[in-house]
């Protein structure tokens, strides 16, 4: 699943960096600005650019041809940046870097106020040449989505799929031998070689770590520094485990939930609700209507228990979702569904995932398992259905496939370079847990692992797991300040009504409420900042805002120094920039009312403090519920 978070492009609204001359070997292409969603202030060619690197299709022999590899540079925004870049690496095996990195790098100024960042779009992926993504999946899903099936005429189908895809690639010319990790991994020092720099850094998250291990052992010369982050240890096969993985992070979510009393009274007999959910769904299933990101249609989809089971799962990757998951089971128990009209396209209907990538990766490397590899004591009942009745027959669709496993001697060994490592994982990660780290570090003479007590799969996006990896980055020699995780925890969303009765919102952990009977407000001490949300009727975006301002401060006439319209959860927001004195007024509004009703964000801090605040939006934004 694609990482979920929000980035507000705050640190881009008033200045605009160009690209620095890199080198010209690569082949340049446009930017899928779009699909990076990224607003009119980044521009293709100045902030970022893209293209394509021909990479050997077998490193071992480079007479067998190329294929290539995508490519989107993001250089520093510093004056004298340092000379080897990052080098990213999405999950999946089958992931976008391309849909999911650049705005996280450029909203949240990652690693570019010291280096050059470098997205690479993985061999087979969604713009690498070729890539490896199935129609037929895409178009079954939608097929499907409403259809009430038998559990083994779901698989059928889906299985009929899968291989209807691998012949059609393979029609085309594809040779599955030569997507798996080790070519993967042999990509990346190919790439930073050939982009002109003789040392770089390596991020990977999900599978990524799978193939940060895999240039671990490799170990390039110019490897200066990796960091793994929610870990796929490759002695380790995840995929019988992933029910257990589920198991554990939903009894950690309604654990931590009953010991939290604002949680526990908003919330109570969590678990017990959950579980009598999926039975009355799988008894009657319910219908709901998903928007498809592809192209904003409403297609009905059918919610049985154990979709449930599998759409919550996915959510759980993301911490802004996790936060919210003990109201989304409240509310489904209560027969309300919104939060799947609001997310449940998101999770399911995206169509940039390589599947034919995943299976020739999994299926020449961790296909190697039986039913007895499945843990099912520690699974809860009700999902083994979900987890184990067609992850088992994996193994039969990859000799269906004919994609011949690789040497588990190679592709299983634990990395044991002397390269500096920093190892990420989150407390809350359903599918990669902290024990997998330990496992990594346990072969690496010079690791150290962080676990996020507040973190889902993937920290990327967290202040705290920023600055250390910064730190870390520009030297890796030294044990990073890790300082900051002591004053993380997970913290569950607990909404109140805004005095205009025109929406709910989430109350903002550690923020001072300062609400009125005609607006939401918070104060944070730390930063001095104050987040405002004010509801507002009417049909003019621009006009809200207008509006908005005058509830906070009717003495405020100030014209907006820049206004921008910026994609957030598949829908246009318009942001209008201010200055008031030595601070910045952030004010954002979706563009289209609903149902006549805007909720106007204001956010007063100062410019130093509005990357830190502006994580603080994500919760905001992501939880408004409209009347």
């Amino acid at each position: 699943m694609r990482l979920t978070r929000i980035t507000i492009l705050i640190l881009l609204l008033l200045i605009v960096i160009s690209v620095q001359a890199q080198s010209d070997v690569f082949e340049p292409t446009p930017c899928p600005m779009e699909a990076m969603r990224l607003p009119a202030t980044i521009v293709d060619g100045q902030q970022i650019r893209c293209g394509l690197v021909s990479v050997p299709k077998f490193h071992n022999n480079p007479d067998a041809g190329t294929i290539k590899v995508g490519v989107a540079i993001i250089p520093s925004t510093s004056n004298n940046p340092a000379p080897d870049p990052i080098i990213l690496a999405q999950g999946g095996p089958g992931g976008s870097g391309f849909s999911s990195f650049p705005q996280l790098v450029l909203g949240l100024q990652i690693f570019i106020g010291d280096r050059d960042v470098i997205i690479l779009e993985q061999r087979g992926t969604k713009y690498a040449s070729p890539d490896l993504l199935c129609e037929e999946g895409f178009q079954l899903t939608l097929d499907i989505l409403d259809d009430d099936l038998d559990p083994d005429e779901s698989y059928t189908r889906s299985e009929q799929a899968t291989l209807a895809c691998a012949e059609r690639l393979a029609g085309e010319g594809v040779d599955f031998a030569a997507f798996n990790s080790l070519e993967n991994a042999a990509d990346i020092p190919y790439v930073a070689n050939a982009l002109g720099y003789s040392e770089f850094n390596f991020y990977g998250v999900s599978y990524g770590t799978m193939l940060g291990q895999h240039l671990l052992n490799r170990n390039p010369p110019g490897l200066r520094s990796v960091i793994l982050d929610a870990n796929v240890p490759l002695s380790v096969n995840f995929m019988p485990l992933t029910g257990a993985g589920a198991t554990r992070v939903f009894k950690l979510l309604f654990e931590t939930c009953a010991m939290d009393e604002a949680c526990n009274a908003a919330y109570p007999d969590l678990q017990t609700k959950y579980f009598e959910l999926v039975a009355r769904l799988n008894e009657n299933p319910v219908t709901v209507d998903f928007t498809d990101p592809t192209d904003d249609s409403i297609r009905p989809a059918l919610i049985t228990g154990d979709t449930l089971i599998g759409l919550t799962f996915n959510a759980m990757y993301a911490s802004n979702l996790a936060q919210n998951m003990p109201r989304y089971i409240e509310q489904m128990y209560n027969n309300d569904f919104s939060w799947l009209e609001k997310w449940g396209g998101e999770l399911v209907l995206r169509q940039d995932f390589a599947s034919a990538f995943y299976n020739s990766v999994m299926c020449s490397e961790d296909a190697d398992f039986t039913q007895a590899d499945f843990p099912v004591a520690d699974i809860f009942p009700e999902f083994v259905p979900v987890f184990v009745r067609d992850t088992a027959k994996f193994p039969e669709l990859c000799a269906k496939l004919g994609i011949p496993a690789l040497d588990s001697l190679i592709v299983d060994a634990q990395p044991t370079a002397n390269v500096p490592v920093l190892v990420l994982s989150g407390e809350f990660d359903p599918i990669t847990p902290p024990s997998g780290g330990d496992v990594i570090v346990a072969s690496l003479p010079n690791a150290t692992h962080l676990v996020f007590p507040n973190g889902a799969h993937g920290q990327l996006g967290d202040t705290c797991a920023i600055s250390i990896m910064t730190e870390f980055v520009n030297n890796p020699t030294a044990t990073p300040d890790s300082s900051c995780i002591a004053d993380l925890k997970m913290t569950f969303a607990i909404y109140q009504d805004d005095g205009s009765g025109l929406f709910a919102i989430p109350i903002l952990a550690g923020w001072e409420n300062r609400s009125t009977d005609t607006y939401t407000a918070y104060y944070d001490a730390k930063t001095q900042a104050t987040l405002y949300a004010v509801g507002v009727q009417g049909e003019d975006v621009n006009q809200a805002i207008a509006d908005a301002l005058a509830v906070i401060d009717p003495t405020f006439t100030s014209a907006p120094v820049q206004t921008l319209e910026q994609e957030i959860l598949d829908e246009i927001w318009i942001t209008s920039v201010y200055l008031v004195g030595q601070n910045v007024r952030l004010a954002l509004a979706k563009q289209q009312s609903v149902d006549g009703v805007y909720v106007v964000i204001i956010v007063d801090a100062s410019q130093a403090a509005l990357g830190e605040v502006g994580t603080q939006l994500n919760p905001i934004i992501i939880g408004i519920e409209y009347k």
